[in-house]
């Protein structure tokens, strides 16, 4: 999704937001502070593995953990687990997957993923 269709889409909802711009962080705790907020202002974007080939964006608060058991029984599986960074795919389903572990991922996904 482009900046534009993000804040459309914002926009048309009528929720209130800010856009802050700033370099690369290393952490949380980083990030939170170059915007000038508390790490659970954050909401952080993970990419979680559903099934071979099958990922979806989990949005999470800043100060808070994946909720396995919780988000296993909202989405009817009995596993899901985060992506291996290391280990090569035949045709990755989304740009998101080929993050390594705990990184942004990138603005949008290559084919559509549920979030």
């Amino acid at each position: 999704m482009s900046e534009e269709r993000a804040l459309a889409a914002l926009e048309a909802a009528r929720l209130e937001y800010a856009v802050t711009r700033h370099g690369r962080v290393g952490s949380l705790q980083e990030a939170a502070q170059v915007r000038g907020v508390e790490p659970r202002d954050i909401v952080k974007t993970l990419v979680v593995r559903r099934g071979e080939e099958d990922y979806l964006f989990v949005l999470v608060p800043g100060d808070r953990e994946i909720a396995w058991p919780k988000l296993r029984s909202l989405l009817g599986v009995n596993r899901l687990s985060m992506p291996d960074a290391g280990r090569p795919r035949r045709r990755p389903a989304t740009s998101a997957a080929r993050s390594r572990p705990s990184a942004r991922p990138p603005p949008g996904p290559s084919s559509p993923t549920p979030a």
